[in-house]
């Protein structure tokens, strides 16, 4: 999950998603939008 949120009753929410593995605070670092792209894609290949 991409958000602004950086609630913390918001962040326990999202971990309790099954669906998400991971919930990163935006503005996205160049860094951690290519770790989520390689996650992306790394998960596309599993399909």
């Amino acid at each position: 999950m991409v958000t602004s949120s950086v609630d913390p009753i918001d962040i326990e929410k999202a971990n309790k998603i099954s669906e998400l593995s991971d919930y990163i605070i935006k503005p996205v670092k160049a860094e951690q939008f290519k770790e989520l792209i390689q996650a992306i894609e790394s998960q596309q290949g599993k399909e």
